[in-house]
């Protein structure tokens, strides 16, 4: 179950990888991995043996950061949008011309790419700690250890001996990685909807 994740990468680029398929096997193989990952993030969420009330104190939290990535989402697809113009015109000019694309134009996709790439990893690291206030709140003390454990100590930090990674490290981990998946969310309001 820890090296789930190693197979779930090479499902996912085996699926995406696909140039043969067409476009209906191509969306029927999306919706079987997502399974696949819903299967793996039960196999994390289920032992924690979480009660209604826990999960219904979690779900607010997830929700604000869920509706943040989404904004984030909009506001760079905006960016990219602006951008595609100037891409397209190289692209022509660079082939038809044989020409490489002006260099300032790497640096700005550069420059764009990284702003994007760093508002993102704030992002991730806001909403983990938003997360884990609720979940630190809410959790007891076995579910908090069942959450730590659920990961070997190489998937959090593969250049740190094992037992040089601090429970807190472990916890944020699970939290990123499995609370804040985006289907993590749906699987969680099913599971209130079963649990007492």
């Amino acid at each position: 179950m820890k090296h789930i994740f190693i197979c779930l990468g090479i499902i996912f680029g085996l699926f995406h990888f696909g140039h043969a398929q067409t476009a209906d096997q191509g969306k029927r193989s999306d919706e079987i991995v997502m399974r696949i990952r819903q299967i793996d993030l039960l196999n994390q969420i289920v032992p924690l043996a979480l009660k209604k009330e826990q999960i219904n104190a979690l779900l607010p939290a997830i929700e604000r950061a869920r509706a943040r990535v989404t904004q984030e989402e909009k506001e760079e697809a905006g960016i990219l949008q602006k951008l595609d113009g100037k891409l397209t015109a190289a692209i022509k000019k660079s082939i038809e011309e044989n020409t490489p694309p002006p260099k300032d134009l790497s640096l700005e996709i550069a420059k764009t790419t990284q702003d994007m790439s760093d508002k993102r990893a704030l992002i991730v690291d806001e909403n983990t700690e938003a997360v884990l206030k609720v979940f630190n709140d809410t959790l007891d003390a076995g579910q908090k250890k069942v959450a730590a454990n659920s990961f070997a100590a190489s998937f959090i930090n593969p250049n740190v001996k094992p037992d040089e990674i601090k429970e807190s490290e472990k916890i944020n981990f699970f939290i990123r990685e499995i609370l804040l998946d985006p289907q993590a969310y749906d699987i969680l309001i099913q599971l209130a909807k079963h649990v007492s």
